[in-house]
């Protein structure tokens, strides 16, 4: 295949003039969905560095025989490492597949090349390589003024941009090469003719390996650096001098006009090739994706987010919205601005019955809420009658003081019954205010449950059925079960052929289920994240701070037998606080107690004065105005007839529940030191518990992420008879190992490195949450 390359060649133009070249040039272009693949820019790029190699290896060579370099060559020496860079990760950026799915040129002298691709050369090409941010977002908003460009090609617009400024290095290169080139023949001339040195004492040998391809035509740079090097011998080179004058005579001009002009257009090229590597160095430190935020018209249509959540969110999130809108457009060839207004019309549809029946509720929760309300109307009815009834048999039995009595018990019937109304009433209300949050999301109808109805509406198709959790999750386990028992029968019935022996086939075939049934279910999930787009985890940017109203507490509920442990533990949380300094975010190490004999040992004492004094010394350390950053913990034992033993209730968790409900001030303090209780009245109204074991490290910033993942609206758990229909009510991030730790044993560092066996792969959480 012969791929075609591009070059355009323009002058410099001002500001004014570039913006209205890219505004024409939207008028003339005309689009298809896709580029050609002769147009791929990644074996122009290939050769176009080989030839940049080349001329870097020359100038190298040059400098060790003495040789002087040209100016614009030590642009290329000082800063090839950036070129070989950046030359690594374009090709990694822009693979085959990837470029010929991007809009193309339909007609033109450009036909079949990626529009993209052609307005970063048209852009490089009339701005003589100098660019930065500015002038990129004022060239693409100018374009954008005609035709719209989709969210993929500003995404990858500085791509192009590299690869058409290493185009206009080759070009400079290849002025550097000549030039390098005539400066050889100039020191082997000298070499031979004035310093008559012997064969075998010349350095600059004319047959040499790669330095035949220059013409024999005098040029500018061999009569410029002629004269410099005939000028360096003075008298004894006065005649060469006065031959080379005669000779350039006869072009019609004179040496030092020719040396004036060849300054010159060093120097022009010398700032060229630095315009060059400062647009490479600027382009890599532009963040594209902030650049489409302010120019793409998808961008501005999902920022009327009415749930007032899309501007808020962490720059990965956004991308993964546009992502999957960039799908839907490509899918459907229905344009992504039309797709983003349909995704706000249906975000101001509000319907609580639509959500309970996409997720096959069948209006339960408020039916059964409503029932429940119904029963305590009418207890409440009943008791009312009871009531006239009491006062007309009291009337005529004239029974005041029972009477009495009776009313004041009916009266707190009413009161508690219409509690009990009250917060029916209230769990239902915030349910559908959590519901009705949902659907006013951008991203419910992009990476939720409303995706369905978003393209049953593009495709104008009435389906209904949408694929609900629980016919996912029977579909998921059906077809593991009927896989796996198909298999193991086939095996079955060959084992029963081999040996003819009923008892043992049975047993093979029952011992044969577990690996059978293991390969399958890895099988399957391989499959399932290869073939099932698995989309991420949305999450708010909490980068610079957590919110007052989502302060998080950060809890390391761990045994405690020595004060050694203790430091351990509160030189971890400092750490970890150092790594993510927020203002709304706390410390506490909960101490957990042993199984002992007696229910004071001889080192709780010990344990609990370590603890007391590490928190006073961190807290002396970051002071706060109000409540203490860190605090310490440690509870009582208590006897378990089943162990025999004093220990603490239901161990970890038990620890887990009794510090939540304490913090949430339904219980007193029942620990044995509770630093927080010198605070009780300053307790914050924390919404989050971040929990870690002993062995977890928190890195850095992951705390607002966390934070970030659980507060955004879809994740906002949404609980119907005790029960998480939507959303998480507990999150874990997916862990790592360190480096040191992998190693630890053959069975750790098999399962840490998934990458060295792709076919033991677990179905990841993103995918799993997505299907289930």
């Amino acid at each position: 295949m012969v791929f075609k390359t591009l070059n355009i060649s323009g002058v410099l133009l001002d500001r004014n003039q570039l913006l209205s070249h890219m505004e024409n040039l939207a008028f003339e272009h005309n689009i298809k969905i896709s580029s050609d693949k002769n147009t791929y820019p990644i074996y122009s790029l290939n050769e176009n560095y080989s030839f940049i190699l080349e001329t870097y290896r020359i100038l190298n060579e040059h400098i060790k025989l003495g040789i002087k370099i040209h100016s614009a060559g030590e642009w290329i020496l000082d800063n090839f490492y950036i070129i070989e860079e950046i030359v690594k990760t374009v090709r990694k950026e822009m693979p085959l597949k990837k470029y010929c799915k991007m809009i193309g040129l339909a007609s033109g002298k450009y036909e079949g090349f990626a529009r993209s691709y052609v307005l970063a050369e048209e852009i490089v090409s009339y701005t003589d390589c100098k660019l930065d941010s500015d002038i990129i977002y004022s060239c693409l908003e100018s374009y954008q003024k005609n035709k719209m460009l989709t969210i993929d090609e500003i995404a990858n617009f500085g791509v192009f941009l590299k690869i058409a400024i290493i185009s206009h290095i080759k070009e400079i290169c290849e002025r550097i090469y000549s030039s390098q080139l005539q400066r050889f023949r100039v020191e082997s001339i000298i070499e031979r003719v004035i310093e008559n040195k012997k064969q075998n004492e010349r350095v600059f040998i004319n047959n040499f390996k790669g330095y035949n391809n220059f013409d024999n035509e005098l040029k500018y740079p061999f009569i410029e650096y002629m004269s410099y090097k005939l000028k360096k011998y003075g008298k004894y080179a006065g005649n060469y001098q006065n031959i080379l004058d005669e000779q350039v005579l006869k072009l019609g001009i004179t040496v030092q006009e020719v040396i004036q002009k060849e300054h010159l257009y060093i120097a022009n090229l010398k700032i060229i090739a630095g315009n060059c590597i400062k647009s490479l160095r600027d382009i890599s430190r532009i963040n594209f994706s902030e650049l489409l935020g302010n120019m793409n018209g998808t961008e501005a249509i999902l920022n009327r987010d009415p749930a007032g959540v899309y501007p808020y969110m962490d720059q990965e999130t956004k991308s993964e919205y546009k992502s999957v809108i960039e799908k839907l457009s490509k899918k459907t060839k229905i344009s992504e601005v039309y797709i983003a207004e349909k995704i706000l019309e249906l975000c101001s549809k509000i319907s609580f019955n639509e959500f309970l029946e996409n997720n096959n509720l069948e209006n339960n929760d408020l039916k059964n809420s409503n029932l429940k309300n119904n029963n305590l109307k009418n207890n409440n009815s009943r008791n009312n009658n009871l009531n006239n009834n009491n006062l007309k048999i009291n009337k005529e039995n004239n029974k005041i003081k029972n009477n009495k009595i009776k009313n004041n018990k009916i009266k707190n019937n009413k009161i508690k019954n219409n509690k009990k109304i009250q917060s029916a009433d209230a769990v239902s209300q915030k349910n559908i205010e959590k519901i009705n949050s949902k659907k006013m999301h951008v991203g419910y109808y992009l990476i939720d449950e409303g995706f369905c109805e978003l393209k049953n509406i593009l495709l104008n198709k009435n389906n209904k059925k949408f694929k609900t959790t629980e016919n996912k999750a029977k579909l998921y386990i059906g077809s593991f079960f009927a896989i796996s028992l198909y298999i193991d029968f086939i095996i079955t019935i060959l084992i029963y052929l081999k040996c003819k022996m009923i008892f043992l086939t049975i047993f093979f075939s029952i011992l044969l289920w577990v690996p059978i049934s293991e390969i399958v279910i890895r099988i399957m999930n391989y499959f399932m994240v290869k073939l099932k787009y698995s989309y991420i985890i949305p999450k708010m940017n909490f980068e610079e701070g957590i919110p007052d109203d989502k302060k998080t507490i950060v809890v390391i509920p761990t045994i405690l037998k020595s004060k050694q442990k203790v430091f351990e533990m509160m030189k971890k949380l400092e750490v970890y606080y150092l790594a993510n300094p927020h203002d709304n975010l706390y410390f506490a190490l909960l101490g957990d107690v042993s199984e002992e004999s007696n229910k004071i040992t001889s080192f709780d004492k010990e344990v609990v004065e370590a603890g007391k004094a590490e928190v006073k010394r961190l807290n002396d350390k970051y002071k706060t105005d109000g409540f203490n950053r860190f605090h310490f913990l440690y509870r009582n034992r208590t006897w378990n007839e089943g162990e025999n033993k004093f220990i603490g209730w239901e161990r970890k968790r038990g620890l887990l529940v009794t510090f939540n409900e304490y913090i949430k001030k339904i219980i007193p303090n029942n620990f044995n030191t509770n630093t927080i209780e010198a605070q009780k009245n300053l307790i914050p109204n924390f919404k989050y518990v971040i929990t870690l074991d002993s062995d977890t490290n928190l890195s850095l910033n992951s705390a607002g992420k966390l934070v970030g993942a659980m507060s955004h609206v879809l994740n906002t758990p949404i609980i119907i008879n005790n029960k998480v229909i939507s959303g998480y009510g507990i999150m874990q991030p997916r862990i790592g190992l360190d480096l040191d730790l992998a190693k630890t044993s053959k069975f750790i560092e098999i399962y840490s490195v998934p990458g060295r066996n792709r076919f033991i792969y677990k179905c990841d959480f993103g995918c799993l949450s997505r299907l289930f």
